[in-house]
């Protein structure tokens, strides 16, 4: 929570399944909403009097195409007239594979558990992050922004490709992502417009079997600071994952002297 005093997570359990608060001390755990839904990520609003989240809201298909990548007939409408459809969903779908993902929408609900809503959002939309200019997510058509409104509209930050788990700099104005390059990930910096795109992590050296990563970016309070998670050992290679900060601008990387096992398998994760 914005005065360090609580912590937002949910439980993955059956019937408990839910999102909670607790004290950073563990004390005062309390479920604030969810009746057995799956869900993800919650975070707390800046004022700390809400919590977004994400939640399972069935599927979403798509026509795995050769060209286009999988594609739905949604998409298909947007991009050409309707009178066209019929020729062109023959000519670029042809025998596609019709494919289903999870669809993931974005809720919020007050801290204390009332005043529930449903977000405007894209379809599969997880990860969001909630600063004064509204809440970023991660969508299946890359970065986006809505705001916490029942008339709300989501406009596009960008899309390039591999692009998850966005974070917004809570009292400024730059949105943090992790982004796929090859076989490894990085952390990039970006502004809400998609401009001014900045890579705050690189490799140290190519000349390693298998390169690190760095994954799962979030804020310090102040937003001065970012905590990520690296798997870079000592000798560049790719090894156990642990706890790292640096300053906003990628610059003064340090491994946290915290000795726990983390166990992150590239689902988001969040730090």
């Amino acid at each position: 929570s914005p005065d360090g005093r609580t912590v937002t997570f949910v439980r993955g359990d059956g019937g408990n399944n839910g999102v909670y608060t607790i004290g950073v001390d563990g004390s005062n755990e309390r479920k604030v909403w969810g009746e057995g839904e799956i869900l993800r990520h919650p975070k707390f609003s800046p004022d700390g009097k809400q919590i977004v989240f994400s939640r399972l809201l069935g599927e979403w298909k798509c026509f795995d195409t050769e060209f286009f990548g999988c594609i739905t007939l949604r998409q298909l409408i947007a991009w050409f007239p309707a009178a066209a459809i019929p020729e062109v969903s023959r000519a670029i779908l042809g025998d596609a594979e019709r494919l289903s993902f999870p669809n993931w929408g974005i809720s919020r609900v007050s801290a204390e558990g009332g005043d529930f809503l449903d977000i405007h959002a894209l379809d599969s939309a997880i990860a969001p992050d909630w600063n004064r200019n509204g809440i970023v997510y991660q969508s299946k058509a890359g970065l986006e922004i809505t705001t916490d409104a029942s008339d709300a509209e989501t406009r596009s930050v960008f899309h390039g490709g591999w692009d998850h788990d966005p974070d917004w700099q809570p009292n400024g104005e730059f949105i943090l992502y992790q982004s796929r390059e090859g076989s490894h990930w990085e952390i990039w910096r970006v502004l809400p417009d998609g401009g001014g795109i900045v890579a705050l992590t690189r490799p140290e050296t190519t000349l390693v079997d298998k390169l690190p990563s760095n994954v799962a970016p979030a804020w310090s309070p102040d937003g001065t600071r970012i905590v990520y998670l690296s798997n870079r050992a000592p000798d560049e290679e790719a090894g156990d994952w642990r706890l790292w900060t640096m300053n906003s601008d990628g610059s003064d990387k340090r491994q946290l002297p915290v000795d726990v096992p983390v166990d992150y398998v590239f689902a988001a994760e969040q730090v």
